[in-house]
């Protein structure tokens, strides 16, 4: 095998094995329960879906955070949850509290997956 083919079964193996996320949002869902927004781990991303991700993280603005929601949030199915045509509409129309905390329970988990590998790669 060549080296961009063991980079790409590298990749294919990284997506395997975190697959897609989940955090609920209370405030997003019905009296019954909350709203689970999905995600793939940063980990998992394309490049140039990451590399929007770290250029919008360093914004640390509501407005940069709407755009991850964008790039990264997926249904049950693993679907866009949103399109970049709704940027205009979450800006305006739903709560920045509830934007940033779905980027932090969504960072915490990329934290840990990220722990996670660095530990499997010390006992190895």
């Amino acid at each position: 095998m060549s080296i961009l083919d063991n980079a790409k079964s590298h990749f294919k193996d990284l997506i395997a094995g975190n697959g897609i996320k989940c955090v609920e949002v209370a405030e997003w869902g019905d009296k019954n329960a909350p709203a689970k927004v999905y995600f793939k781990p940063l980990a998992a991303l394309p490049v140039q879906q990451f590399s929007e991700v770290a250029k919008l993280a360093t914004q640390e603005s509501v407005e940069a955070f709407i755009d991850i929601l964008i790039i990264r949030c997926l249904d049950e199915n693993g679907a866009p949850l949103f399109k970049k045509a709704n940027r205009l509409e979450l800006l305006r129309h739903v709560s920045p509290q509830v934007v940033c905390s779905v980027i932090t329970q969504m960072g915490e988990i990329d934290n840990s997956l990220e722990q996670i590998g660095e530990l499997e790669k010390k006992s190895d």
